[in-house]
């Protein structure tokens, strides 16, 4: 709890400086909305406490490693075809 008073006196009260109870009101409904349905969170594995909630972890987790795996594969080709054209004559020549 702590933590969370933390948060949103340097996140929302300071920076936001609310002039009245209804504005910091609504600062704090924004960080909350912000907080649980965009933010990403280390300790429950980089998703929103929302996409927790719903059950959505494994599905978002499965995308991220479809999407890591086509990155390593265009890293390889692309190395593949950096060397090949480092060893083709007219890079040669080029010298």
């Amino acid at each position: 709890m702590e933590r969370w008073n933390k948060s949103i006196k340097s996140e929302i009260i300071r920076p936001g400086v609310p002039l009245s109870v209804e504005d910091a009101e609504h600062l704090i409904t924004q960080y909350v909305q912000v907080h649980n349905e965009q933010r990403l969170h280390s300790a429950i594995s980089y998703v929103t406490p929302q996409a927790m909630l719903e059950g959505r972890q494994g599905e978002i987790h499965a995308e991220r490693d479809q999407k890591l795996e086509l990155a390593r594969k265009r890293r390889a080709r692309a190395a593949k075809t950096q060397a090949v054209e480092a060893k083709s004559p007219s890079s040669i020549e080029a010298a």
